[in-house]
């Protein structure tokens, strides 16, 4: 009889793989915070949402996630049932509100995703908002976006007419002397056209700066500099 080689590695990834999928197959999204009621036939089910992005369209189909950077400006365009001769009454955005909203209904209203509450969040974890196809007592279906930080993947330094790349939390020694500005910056946003520099002065010490990158004013990335006599 012949016998088979198996190695601890592969019983350990099995193991792992199996441990897993059974906590995926045990998590369970939490009930869409509606007092509507699912719809049950086909026809009026949601079959997928347009959501712009800073400008640029999406398709979300029904219960899927869409994510986005935070800071990105959302607007929901319309949704589409099974049924394309159907209707859709409202499509409510749990963890939004706007003045301009008509009946819960946020659709063609434009809005930044730093404006989503916490605690209308799935869990209140803060990161995943749910927006909600409804018409009368009958809920349609369901999309979600999925909220990530903003993230600076690198700078690109003009120093003295020599490119400089530094990394987020990389500090710069330079001199005194040195002509530097901001070249270039890359990071996880789609349209880096929203992302501000500033240079701020450490107080109390003397050549240290913070370069800070902000989007909307909020600073989500700092790399250190100092310039030495």
């Amino acid at each position: 009889m012949k016998t088979q080689r198996i190695s601890l590695r592969s019983i350990v990834s099995s193991a792992a793989l199996l441990i897993f999928c059974s906590v995926l197959a045990g998590w369970v999204r939490p009930e869409l915070p509606t007092k509507t009621k699912p719809a049950t036939s086909f026809s009026a089910q949601l079959q997928q949402v347009s959501v712009e992005i800073n400008g640029v369209s999406h398709l979300v189909k029904n219960g899927e996630t869409l994510r986005v950077v935070r800071g990105d400006r959302i607007k929901i365009i319309e949704g589409k049932l099974n049924d394309a001769g159907k209707k859709i009454e409202a499509i409510n955005v749990i963890g939004f509100n706007s003045p301009k909203s008509r009946n819960g209904d946020d659709r063609k209203i434009e809005f930044s995703s730093f404006s989503f509450q916490r605690d209308w969040s799935e869990n209140k974890q803060g990161d995943t908002f749910v927006a909600i196809a409804s018409s009368g007592n009958e809920t349609h279906g369901a999309v979600f976006f999925k909220v990530i930080e903003p993230e600076l993947n690198f700078a690109v330094l003009d120093v003295n007419g020599r490119e400089v790349v530094l990394r987020s939390g990389e500090p710069f020694v330079g001199a005194s002397t040195d002509q530097v500005r901001v070249k270039r910056v890359v990071t996880n946003v789609a349209d880096n056209d929203n992302v501000f520099v500033q240079m701020v002065p450490v107080k109390g010490r003397s050549g240290e700066y913070e370069m800070r990158f902000l989007r909307e004013k909020h600073i989500f990335a700092k790399l250190p500099l100092k310039l030495e006599k």
